[in-house]
């Protein structure tokens, strides 16, 4: 249980994922690949839970084309990639980020909730690592965090598909999992 918990916040929260989750979802891309494309014949315990046979062709390419990018053999700079967009975020008050985040967290996370610890957020906004998991750190990047959008080519001003870190950089992934309890006792 504790593992497929540590998997599941790897997933979810962290830039920066540990191997075995790595290779977890290099594994899932596959069996989702054989679910996409050959719907029918798979024998995926996941077919039971997702359907593709809505989607039109076009978009299960599409689909696929998203889900083959999470596998290992995939290059993805998550690093460079976040610090573009932290640096397109702030602009020129980068060097400056930790005081800001500092009180992005005054005055807008802490009147909301308690729940959320300053120096997790803190750390995550500069990081991009959520969940610390056990004796191990993180060094693979989360490819789930990654996508395409249209571009154009700057010579030539041709559309193009551009791959970029499309994560969270402002809020945090502890507000959608709740800030609120019903009992103070679970708040420990």
């Amino acid at each position: 249980m504790r593992e497929r918990t540590e998997l599941f916040l790897d997933l979810y929260g962290n830039t920066l994922i540990r191997s075995r989750t790595a290779y977890y979802l290099d594994e899932i891309a596959v069996e989702l690949s054989r679910l996409i494309t050959e719907h029918r014949k798979c024998t995926s315990v996941l077919k039971e839970l997702v359907d593709f046979e809505t989607l039109k062709f076009k978009e299960r390419d599409d689909v696929e084309d998203i889900i083959n990018t999470w596998r290992l053999s995939v290059p993805f700079d998550i690093e460079s990639m976040r610090d573009q967009r932290l640096r397109a975020y702030f602009k020129t008050r980068y060097d400056v980020r930790k005081n800001l985040l500092d009180w992005d967290y005054s005055f807008n996370i802490k009147k909301f909730t308690n729940f959320v610890d300053r120096e997790r957020y803190i750390r995550f906004r500069m990081t991009g690592v959520a969940f610390e998991t056990r004796l191990s750190e993180g060094h693979a990047p989360n490819r789930t965090m990654s996508s395409y959008i249209e571009g154009k080519k700057k010579k030539s001003g041709d559309s193009c598909l551009v791959r970029g870190f499309w994560g969270d950089i402002i809020n945090s992934p502890y507000i959608p999992l709740g800030i609120e309890v019903e009992n103070e006792e679970d708040r420990k």
